[in-house]
């Protein structure tokens, strides 16, 4: 078969290939003929690898080739991905594309040791860059590879309504545009895994997630932990307890979060912290007149709002 086209080369095939909507006997048609292993070789390394449990339907190579169709579906059919679907009216082409290269790659380094999100995010890399591709387009399906199973563990397992929950998504960069793409292809991913698997109660909890993250209460813990963990004019940590700070962020009312400043939330517990004797009692009122009274006893290291 020859050694394949330059990589350059190799990227515009791609492109020409798949970057326009395709009949699906023309996707299927791109993994038989062999010519996604020329374009992309890491993806004969897939060929015929099984995944051995009742929810992998296929192997990890046409899993992949299912992923694109899948895509495509999203675009075409949004209905059969029940309420995330409303998702899809917010993409452009530019979404819609990096959502493709991601279906290619998300699992391309399946078989390999290290785990296969961190490793598939490195071949995007490699190849993107010998494609000659956008750095806007590689951090995009860079990181959608690399993060690719994060909700599908929030939504299921984890609690959505969490402040835990939002800090570690929050912490590995889901928010706003990218976390409806990751949203998106969280769907995508498990309905290319096995359609049966997908479900409108999964549709549901996935929604939750998103529309929690978007929610004015995680956005004002975004807003507080950002705070916290801001850098000086040298580029160093504004403050040597920011780890400590987001400990005690994520455990208080997300009302306290929304009302009070961060400048003066964290500066207060701070002070709390490395008090040596009961604090006085502090009062803050807000722009909507609550008032808000801050008790502090050292003995028992409480602090009550």
């Amino acid at each position: 078969m020859g050694e394949g086209p330059c990589p350059l080369e190799g990227g515009k095939a791609l492109h020409r290939a798949i970057y326009d909507d395709q009949p699906d006997a023309l996707l299927v048609a791109l993994h038989r003929t062999r010519l996604l292993e020329i374009l992309i070789p890491d993806f004969k390394k897939l060929k015929g690898l099984v995944q051995h449990d009742h929810y992998h339907r296929f192997t990890a190579d046409a899993h992949l080739v299912q992923t694109l169709r899948e895509v495509q579906r999203a675009k075409s059919s949004k209905r059969i991905f029940g309420v995330i679907g409303k998702l899809t009216k917010d993409l452009s082409t530019h979404d819609w594309w990096a959502l493709k290269l991601t279906a290619l790659f998300h699992d391309l380094a399946k078989g390999r040791k290290g785990d296969h999100s961190t490793e598939g995010a490195k071949l995007v890399e490699k190849y993107f860059t010998n494609w000659g591709y956008s750095e806007s387009l590689k951090d995009d399906v860079r990181w959608l590879v690399e993060s690719h199973l994060l909700m599908s563990t929030a939504a299921f397992r984890q609690n959505p309504q969490a402040q835990t929950t939002w800090k570690r998504l929050f912490a590995r960069g889901v928010e706003g545009r990218r976390l409806t793409l990751l949203a998106l292809f969280t769907a995508i991913d498990i309905r290319a895994t096995n359609p049966e698997a997908w479900t409108p109660w999964k549709a549901q909890l996935l929604l939750n997630l998103v529309e929690n993250m978007r929610s004015p209460e995680a956005k004002s813990l975004q807003g507080h932990l950002a705070f916290a963990h801001r850098k000086n004019k040298s580029g160093k940590p504004a403050d040597k307890q920011a780890d400590k700070l987001e400990e005690w962020l994520v455990a208080l009312d997300p009302l306290m979060l929304q009302m009070i400043p961060p400048r003066l939330l964290t500066g207060d517990l701070k002070e709390a912290a490395s008090a040596k004797a009961d604090l006085p009692v502090k009062l803050w009122q807000a722009k909507n007149g609550r008032l808000w009274v801050r008790y502090h006893e050292k003995k028992t290291s409480r602090v009550c709002f």
